[in-house]
């Protein structure tokens, strides 16, 4: 990323300014499908030190694993953010053309950072055990104990769990990936597929932001008058100031991601999301600044509208897309990163940047009827396909699928054993368990054969 924004930021033709894109393009792949995998496998220190046993200890980090994933998709907002701020002091520059090459050149300062902090931090420790470096791994595995002794129960039996599931997994290959089996992994690449497809096709463009610069500058401004008396530069605040409600929108979804769960975000997401667009296009129809009749009443709607449509956006489906798909892709996949060789995310992000100029130029306010259509699409497949994971281990989720039947369909007003399992402290580690026992949850997943799988 840092040689591509220097290309970038020096260019004078422009080969040379898409060889720079391509560059950093590349290096954001590499970051984009590495991280949420390695935060699976390296949560932090329980947030207690006070874990006397082993089931304590699971829970403690499986509760982690989503806030720290949100917490990288806040994150990414607070650089979008800073982004468009950036380009509003750039206004004041646009007649150079550092209005331009400053803000490349800004991505710099960051992955630098990056590039100096990255190497202070812990190597995946089921990566470790797979390249047969097995006391690296434990000395990792005692940090997250915060123990000194590197021969403890709790480190022992954590490196056994993964050598367990390497020597069951290691021998799979790439068509495998492609087969049900015993691990479901087709269903799995799909339901992981399908979820990056939604985050992508459930907004207009890449940059929400794009569209509201818009609405401030046409439909704010009917005939060359202005209603709000908004000058060029005052709609560019007002669209980086969305940009500011994005950046603290998305700090809900850190703070609900474990006590509501994965489903209820991302159906509250899909659902917000389909309203605020219907509120869009009946806002942006009557704001009409084609004939000129248009009301500026209907505009402010329309900036409101899409204000609450990032809302919706950030908390159930910003960093839902790098969380969810790691969370069920199957062990021997995830190590192996086989499963980023279907880059969903970045195809169906090509494909939305791409038609969505020409849907707004060929049927307008219409193109927002489409993606509430396409919203409220999402909502039964999230409901009835996607199963909840918040509070299971890695392992746990292997189970869910592997004990799936031929599809998974969620029960209605039903409590995830994941919830229970963070109230209670308690683990059930085997079907068996769950299926029976004074302690089970109430059952979460049906199969095609109508048998109970997974509490």
């Amino acid at each position: 990323m840092i040689c591509g924004a220097t290309l970038q930021a020096t260019a004078f033709h422009l080969v040379h300014f898409i060889v720079g894109r391509i560059l950093t393009g590349y290096g954001n792949g590499f970051i984009t499908a590495t991280v949420p995998t390695w935060q699976a496998y390296v949560p932090r220190k329980p947030l207690s030190l006070k874990i006397l046993n082993q089931s304590q200890r699971e829970c403690s980090k499986a509760h982690q694993r989503g806030k720290l994933v949100m917490i990288e998709g806040a994150l990414i907002t607070g650089g979008i953010c800073l982004s468009y701020w950036v380009d509003f002091g750039m206004y004041f520059a646009q007649q150079s053309s550092a209005s331009w090459r400053f803000p490349i050149a800004f991505q710099i300062i960051f992955a630098l950072i990056i590039s100096l902090t990255v190497l202070s931090l812990p190597e995946s420790p089921r990566w470790l055990i797979k390249q047969g470096r097995v006391s690296e791994a434990r000395e990792v595995f005692k940090a997250f104990q915060n123990s000194n002794n590197m021969d403890s129960f709790l480190v022992q039996k954590e490196i056994a769990d993964v050598q367990k599931s390497l020597a069951l997994t290691g021998t799979s290959g790439l068509q495998d990936l492609f087969k049900m089996g015993r691990g479901r992994n087709f269903h799995r690449l799909v339901l992981g597929a399908v979820n990056q497809c939604f985050q992508q096709i459930s907004k207009p463009s890449q940059s929400l932001n794009t569209s509201l610069l818009f609405i401030l500058r046409e439909y704010l401004v009917l005939n060359n008058k202005d209603y709000l008396g908004l000058s060029p530069m005052m709609s560019r605040i007002v669209a980086a100031c969305n940009g500011t409600e994005y950046f603290l929108a998305s700090w809900i979804a850190v703070y609900t991601i474990e006590s509501f769960g994965r489903r209820k975000l991302m159906l509250l997401g899909s659902a917000g999301m389909g309203v605020s667009m219907v509120g869009l296009a009946v806002a942006t129809w009557a704001a009409d600044p084609i004939s000129g009749k248009g009301s500026s009443g209907a505009a402010i709607v329309a900036a409101f509208f899409m204000f609450v449509f990032n809302s919706f956006f950030a908390v159930g489906w910003l960093g839902m897309t790098w969380l969810y798909p790691a969370e069920i892709t199957p062990l021997e996949i995830r190590a192996g990163k086989k499963n980023r060789l279907i880059p969903s995310n970045w195809i169906f992000n090509f494909i939305i940047v791409l038609i969505t100029p020409i849907a707004f130029e060929n049927i307008g306010y219409k193109t927002y009827i489409i993606f509430a259509a396409t919203n409220f699409s999402i909502f039964p497949v999230v409901y009835f396909f996607f199963p909840e994971t918040a509070g299971r281990t890695l392992e746990e989720i292997d189970e869910i699928f592997e004990h799936s039947g031929c599809q998974m369909r969620p029960k209605a007003k039903s409590h995830p054993r994941a919830i229970i399992i963070q109230k209670k402290g308690k683990e059930l580690t085997s079907v068996e368990n769950l299926n029976g026992g004074a302690n089970r949850a109430p059952d979460r997943y049906t199969s095609c054969n109508n048998k109970r799988d997974v509490g």
